[in-house]
């Protein structure tokens, strides 16, 4: 919602559908569906992961980044996001994993060891 805060609606009967029904296309057609749309092409989903994002959304975000970097051949950009990808995941359940896709990335794309 606009002012960041969580928005819930109490729906007790068939009449209250439609209050609530007007409101949720509006929020969706101004606010949801214009955000997504910057976010639909390569180029705006790197824009959106240049940000840092600590905690939980982090790894995942980096572990996407990576591929698409990979698949644009931008190879270089590469080893600091692995730096990271370890730095969070080292020591943690996650860490197998994390290995696991850098090792696949290098195996796909033949980048060095």
């Amino acid at each position: 919602m606009p002012d960041r805060q969580d928005k819930w609606w109490t729906l007790s009967d068939e009449a209250s559908y439609v209050l609530v029904e007007g409101e949720v296309k509006t929020v969706l057609s101004e606010l949801a569906i214009p955000l997504i749309k910057t976010h639909l092409t390569e180029q705006g989903l790197l824009e959106l992961w240049a940000g840092k994002t600590p905690g939980s959304f982090e790894y995942p975000r980096l572990k996407y980044k990576s591929i698409l970097l990979a698949l644009q051949h931008r190879f270089d950009e590469l080893p600091e996001i692995f730096q990271r990808i370890r730095e969070i995941c080292g020591g943690n359940l996650a860490e197998v994993g994390a290995e696991e896709h850098i090792a696949q990335l290098k195996k796909r794309f033949s980048l060095p060891e």
